[in-house]
């Protein structure tokens, strides 16, 4: 299929809502995008992200599920053996990169902000790595060395690059906000089309992390039923997620126009929402079902008279921890004391706060944080040091357990049920990494603010819901292509998130790597 002479480009648009786009191209409000969808081929996808936002990068950049490539929230994650939290990092993804197949056949390569990627020393190509990442996981650099120093002086740093965590409060800090991203998202684009000419590259990937951004600060300026919309400052600042969105659209616009002749292909790996679901109410659910442990908690202090007590308050709350010391210390103290210690000392020290308080050793089944779901992991024998439960069929029965009473449990304020569904990954997922996920994934009802649930079995439950952000993950991306590879104006089935790397490779007719989990997506292809 492949011709020397001809490029694929892609554009990940991070964390861009797929109804959205979807809506806002029919409305003309990204003629770009709407120009790429009726020229070529457009469908939803899905893939891990039920788990996590943080597993979809590594499952597109090395083609593989998460027991493979051994990341699920690569932010908060349990250090598989222990009962701490830890962060995981670009060069503990388990797997080769798809553009470095490209690159060893041949094929130059330009990459942008890829996230939790690292340059491969020597690469047929260039790399800039956490430029403008919304979430680093890894240090600023790049291959050649010299090339983020290059780019560093004659474009700057990202118009956010401090904005760790912000909470705004005026009219202008919002103005302000919204103005950074579309700013961004140009220079973005700036440094993308000088990568391509630069590096004469053949494929080229570029992640806008602005619409990621946009998502989980300003969902509240966007869904009127949001319950911290408000009318007067929408009128004022107005719909800035619509705003990232369309100066996306027009940095692709450039690219086309630049690079009239290439392929251009552009998804978004996971989608955005209201910021909702029930995951602080998970602690609660465990120790009615008898799952929470009731020994002397983890690192806690001892009470006046000798007995332990959990430094959060709830043992097994690791979520209220969070929630707890977000509401305590504010982002730019914490920006302030972050930007002031190493970087790897600063996560060390921030995750081990979360294990301090908790039961973990005495559970049989206990929560880790998450973003979009809920995650469960069974205090499993031979796995973590103090396992409660023996694998085989005890891990089964406790794990049918806990999925049948997550399946009764219904929304107090509307009568339906919470959970959509409970996944046992085993069941999903293969892999030697798989001991590295949670056992099981609570799907909530999607864009649904969960205070209380009720079951006959459980009885009444509720905790006021408490999220820092107003926007949070949901599952679905998409993916829309045009040009000589593609086939003209469909509209194709849902595919998997795990097919773009071949399909990739199979533009230039690289064979994919045994290893990859997914499939050529043949329907979208001119034969």
């Amino acid at each position: 299929m492949s011709q020397t002479d001809q490029q694929v480009i892609a554009v990940v648009l991070e964390s861009a809502e797929v109804s959205l786009i979807s809506r806002w191209c029919d409305e003309g409000k990204l003629p770009a995008m709407q120009r790429l969808r009726e020229q070529g081929v457009w469908c939803e996808l899905t893939g891990p992200g039920y788990i996590s936002s943080g597993c979809v990068w590594p499952s597109l950049c090395v083609g593989t599920n998460p027991a493979k490539h051994g990341i699920g929230f690569f932010h908060r994650e349990l250090k598989n053996g222990t009962y701490r939290m830890i962060k995981k990092y670009a060069d503990q993804v388990v797997g080769e990169y798809f553009w470095d197949s490209l690159a060893k056949a041949g094929h130059r390569v330009a990459i942008l902000d890829a996230a939790l990627t690292k340059p491969t020393p020597g690469m047929n190509g260039v790399i800039l790595c956490d430029w403008g990442s919304e979430h680093p996981g890894w240090k600023q650099c790049s291959e050649p060395p010299e090339l983020f120093a290059d780019v560093s002086q004659r474009f700057g740093e990202h118009p956010l690059a401090d904005w760790y965590q912000r909470r705004l409060h005026t009219v202008e800090e919002w103005r302000e906000l919204s103005d950074k991203l579309i700013q961004g998202a140009q220079i973005r684009t700036d440094i993308f089309c000088a990568m391509i000419a630069r590096s004469a590259s053949r494929f080229a990937l570029a992640n806008y992390s602005e619409p990621h951004w946009a998502g989980h600060m300003c969902w509240h300026l966007h869904d009127p039923d949001h319950p911290e919309y408000d009318a007067d400052l929408v009128a004022k600042v107005g719909d800035v997620i619509l705003d990232s969105y369309r100066a996306c659209d027009r940095g692709i616009a450039q690219i086309v126009e630049r690079f009239p002749d290439a392929n251009m292909v552009v998804l978004s790996l996971i989608g955005m929402g209201s910021h909702a679901g029930g995951e602080m109410l998970l602690p609660e659910i465990l120790d009615r079902l008898g799952m929470a442990g009731k020994g002397p908690a983890r690192n806690s202090p001892r009470e006046p008279g000798g007995s332990r007590r959990a430094l959060f308050g709830n043992t097994a709350a690791t979520t209220q921890t969070i929630q707890r010391v977000e509401q305590v210390i504010s982002p730019d103290l914490m920006r302030r004391v972050k930007n002031a210690v190493p970087e790897r000392l600063w996560d060390t020290v921030t995750r081990g706060v979360l294990s301090v308080g908790t039961n973990w050793k005495n559970s049989i089944a206990f929560s880790v944080p998450g973003d979009n779901s809920g995650l469960i992991r069974i205090n499993l024998k031979g796995r973590e040091p103090k396992g409660k439960v023996e694998p085989g069929r005890e891990f089964d029965a406790v794990c049918e357990q806990l999925i049948t009473a997550f399946k009764e449990l219904r929304d107090v304020s509307t009568g339906k049920p919470a959970v959509t569904d409970v996944y046992k990954l085993r069941d999903l997922l293969k892999g030697p990494l798989i001991d590295e996920l949670p056992d099981l994934v609570v799907l909530w009802q999607r864009g649904v603010p969960i205070s209380a649930v009720e079951s006959e079995r459980l009885g009444r439950i509720e905790l006021e819901e408490f999220h820092k952000r107003p926007g949070g993950h949901w599952h679905t991306g998409f993916l829309m292509a045009s040009g000589h590879h593609f086939k003209r104006g469909e509209v194709l089935p849902t595919a998997n998130l795990l097919d773009v790397a071949p399909t990739m490779l199979a533009l230039f007719d690289v064979e994919a790597p045994q290893e990859f989990d997914g499939e050529v997506m043949r329907g979208m292809l001119r034969v």
